[in-house]
Formats: structure tokens, C-alpha cells, sequence
């Protein structure tokens, strides 16, 4: 669904610690989806760590999106800010400590902030049929959202951090990030559209 010439694009943020392994690759494996899905939708990736900005994508990240038929050559972390978050429609991250960083650094970011498990167990349980508008998608993320932070703790919400593993841990969470991600555009947006990937 391209968005009309009413509606502004879906503006996404992914986010984890560095900005250089997790966050990088699935800001590339998102944006290549909604491509495919014909979405119109902005996404970028920042990291929560202070003074990581700056830095080339890890090198298994790279590596991995490569095989992936993506590109992480040119990326550049990024710390996230309030103007970032602000931006954003969704804010989706990699583990729960990511969720409770920005939920307290940032005034209102708490009804768009989850972790990707999270939104895809919300998405798997919804009955809400796709294709969305922005204004749909931002209603289904504050549902996602409607719970205690404490809920959060003692599940298994975090997607596998692969900084300083081998690059077989990098396809593995190259792989969890692809089926993850799919499940919510296949969800949200269930027509297909024909084209080469972005550039």
C-alpha cells in the first residue's frame, strides 16, 4: 500500500544499544519488507548508548546483509534523541532494557515503544485486517503498548545480541530479525508489489 497523497509515510525507529550490530541489520531487513509490500514508510535506527555515535555497522552485521541482498556499508551510528523518537510512529527494539532507557528518557514515548516480540505477539493476536493507514498502524502500536513496564520483566522478549560472535550468531539473528519483521508487514500490509530492492 503506497500511502496516498493525503497521507504521510510510516516513520519507524529500531532501536538497541550501539547502533551497530542488532539494530542496523533489522532497519535494512524492515525497510527491504515494506518495499516489497509497496509501503511508503521512512526507517532509521539509533542506539541508546551514549558516545557510540559515529561508528561503521559491526562487521558480521555487514556481512550478513550482504548475503541478505541488503546494504550496510555506508551506515554510521547513531545515538537516539528526543527529536528522533518524536519523529518516529513506532519504536520498535531490540531487548526490554531498550524499552525502559527511552520510556525514561523521553516524555511520551511510552505508547510507541515495544520490543519486536512484543509487537509481533500483539500482531499474531489482532484482528485487525491490513492494509493499514499510519493513523491505523499508530492505533495498533498504542494497544501493544497498553501494559505496565513490569509486565516486561522475566520474559523471553530480547532478540539474541550477536556483538562479539561469530558470524554464524549474525546470520542466526540476521534470520530471527527476517522472520520477525515479516510477521508484522504480512500482517499489516498483505499485498506484494513487484520491484527491485531500495538502494
Amino acid at each position: 500500500m503506497t500511502a496516498g497523497p493525503s497521507e504521510r509515510p510510516l516513520r519507524v525507529l529500531v532501536v538497541c544499544t550501539a547502533n551497530q550490530c542488532r539494530s542496523p541489520l533489522g532497519e535494512v531487513i524492515l525497510r527491504d519488507a515494506l518495499f516489497r509490500h509497496g509501503v511508503d514508510a521512512v526507517v532509521v535506527s539509533a542506539g541508546t548508548m551514549q558516545g557510540a555515535a559515529g561508528m561503521p555497522a559491526a562487521r558480521g552485521s555487514r556481512k550478513v546483509a550482504k548475503e541478505l541482498g541488503l546494504d550496510l556499508d555506508q551506515h554510521v551510528s547513531h545515538e537516539v534523541d528526543a527529536d528522533t523518537v518524536a519523529a518516529a510512529d513506532l519504536v520498535v527494539t531490540m531487548g526490554v532494557s531498550h524499552v525502559m532507557d527511552l520510556s525514561a528518557a523521553f516524555d511520551g514515548c511510552h505508547h510507541k515503544t515495544l520490543t519486536l516480540r512484543e509487537l509481533v505477539a500483539h500482531v499474531s493476536g489482532s484482528s485487525t485486517v491490513g492494509p493499514l493507514t499510519v493513523d491505523q498502524v499508530r492505533a495498533e502500536v498504542a494497544a501493544a503498548c497498553d501494559r505496565p513496564l513490569a509486565a516486561l520483566l522475566g520474559g523471553n522478549l530480547d532478540v539474541d545480541d550477536p556483538i562479539g560472535m561469530p558470524t554464524s550468531r549474525f546470520r542466526r539473528t540476521g534470520a530471527e530479525l527476517t522472520e520477525l519483521f515479516e510477521v508484522v508487514v504480512d500482517a499489516w500490509y498483505p499485498t506484494t508489489v513487484p520491484g527491485p530492492p531500495p538502494v
